[in-house]
């Protein structure tokens, strides 16, 4: 297990029992580590995603010993890379990463090697999810709601319909009656298990 704290990075090898100090990641104060990733196909392999402005040390890192180190990846080619989430496919190969800021999707088919700008889904992009069983689909989770695409990011479409939210205690009927001609409003707060 990898987590991030106070620009370091601190590594548990007991399913977090224990923690020991990795790296110290030196970052200015205005940048901050947004997403942690492992490959699935090589637990060894980790990714670390740092935000931050215009000449600070923000961009896509890579560790190929387990979060021992991370070392920079593609810096001039994304200079201001800032993803906020990441998704990888079962084989490791290929990644996506969104920014969340401008909404931008990026693609790696190299394992974060090489990085191409796909297309802007939506600002605020906070998540992405590839599907498992076709991995041409991914979705994406931004402020704008639910994004859609069915050709590896190229295209995006919002994906509409209802929200079944998962209730985190149950809801309290509400039982009202108002006289003919009388308008009101009854309001009640539910809380749910997804964010």
């Amino acid at each position: 297990m990898v987590t991030a704290f106070n620009n370091a990075i601190y590594r548990s090898r007991d399913e977090g029992s224990n923690w020991t100090l990795a790296q110290v990641l030196n970052l200015t104060s205005q940048s901050s580590i947004s997403a942690v990733l492992f490959d699935r196909a090589d637990p060894m392999i980790a990714h670390l995603a740092i935000r931050g402005p215009a000449g600070s040390r923000a961009g896509f890192y890579r560790s190929p010993n387990g979060g021992d180190r991370f070392d920079a990846i593609s810096p001039s080619e994304l200079p201001r890379f800032e993803p906020t989430a990441f998704v990888t496919d079962p084989a490791g190969k290929t990644i996506f990463a969104a920014a969340a800021e401008e909404g931008i999707v990026y693609r790696s088919q190299d394992k974060g090697v090489n990085w191409v700008r796909i297309n802007r889904v939506g600002a605020g992009a906070t998540s992405l999810f590839l599907d498992p069983g076709e991995l041409r689909v991914v979705l994406a989770a931004t402020g704008a709601g639910l994004f859609f695409s069915n050709n590896n990011g190229t295209t995006w479409a919002p994906r509409i319909g209802p929200a079944r939210p998962t209730l985190a205690v149950p809801a309290l009927s509400l039982d009202f009656a108002l006289p003919p001609g009388v308008t009101g409003r009854l309001q009640a707060q539910v809380r749910v298990v997804e964010a």
